[in-house]
């Protein structure tokens, strides 16, 4: 008898990663709070969501597929505990992006072409770029991303905006 589950997660639309260091020891591992169910409302959905298929799972068409409850378990029973479980075990299924954001604004970390701002030869090629999470799983926009900026350098380099790439990639064309 294979196993019936769920997985609840929050949108995460609203949630902000935060991460800072201890000001005290500078080899400390920062904190990143991820902001999951930080909005009260986040909570609410997803009790009722685990509420529902219980109520789904306990219908008599069910039982002959259905051994036992594994997560959160039976024992879990009132909302409150329900809550409880739901907050720790929480995952993320999503890749964090925005971190460097790309932009036209003063607040963008970097630049439509991908340069980082007040600093020259650098470039960030991956999904922190995005402004915001995609709907979607992030690989192939990341890709997009990184092909575009294949572009981009080619394209400097040809036009002989950065002469310093041709101690990477040499004096040929590309």
């Amino acid at each position: 008898m294979k196993p019936l589950g769920s997985r609840f997660l929050s949108s995460g639309r609203r949630a902000a990663v935060l991460s800072r260091l201890p000001p005290t020891d500078p080899f400390a591992l920062p904190k990143i709070d991820s902001g999951y169910l930080s909005p009260a409302a986040d909570l609410a959905p997803m009790v009722a969501a685990a509420l529902q298929v219980r109520k789904v799972a306990a219908q008599p068409a069910l039982a002959p597929f259905i051994a036992k409850e594994l997560e959160p378990g039976c024992e879990i029973r009132r909302e409150d505990e329900l809550r409880d479980w739901i907050r720790g075990s929480m995952f993320s299924g999503k890749h964090p992006v925005g971190t460097c954001r790309m932009g036209s604004d003063y607040a963008a970390v970097v630049d439509p072409q991908l340069r980082v701002r007040g600093v020259e030869k650098l470039r960030v090629v991956d999904a922190s770029v995005k402004p915001t999470i995609i709907g979607g799983n992030t690989n192939a926009s990341t890709i997009m991303i990184a092909e575009k900026a294949a572009d981009l350098i080619c394209a400097a380099k040809r036009e002989g905006e950065a002469p310093w790439l041709n101690a990477i990639f040499g004096s040929g064309r590309i």
